[in-house]
């Protein structure tokens, strides 16, 4: 984790993200952030579009997939049994 340096609240309640962080996360006007935080520490992420995070969750299951030598045919065979199991 990097440090960005120390910066003043105003009295609006607000705080100006700075330049390193916006150019790093790539943030732009209306973009969208997701503040979650625990004690004394904030973290601040960049709000992805959902297509952007199932996107995502495609790459890595593909890659684990391959990985594993998981194939199509494996996934729809224990789909079916699924589902046959769960119609009783």
């Amino acid at each position: 984790m990097y440090s960005a340096g120390t910066y003043k609240l105003t009295r609006s309640d607000q705080i100006t993200i700075p330049d390193v962080i916006r150019k790093h996360l790539k943030l732009h006007d209306g973009d969208l952030l997701d503040f979650f935080y625990s004690n004394d520490t904030v973290l601040l992420k960049k709000k992805k579009e959902p297509v952007e995070v199932f996107r995502s969750l495609a790459e890595k299951s593909r890659k684990e997939f391959k990985q594993k030598k998981i194939t199509r045919e494996d996934v729809e065979t224990e789909i079916k049994a699924y589902r046959s199991e769960n119609r009783k």
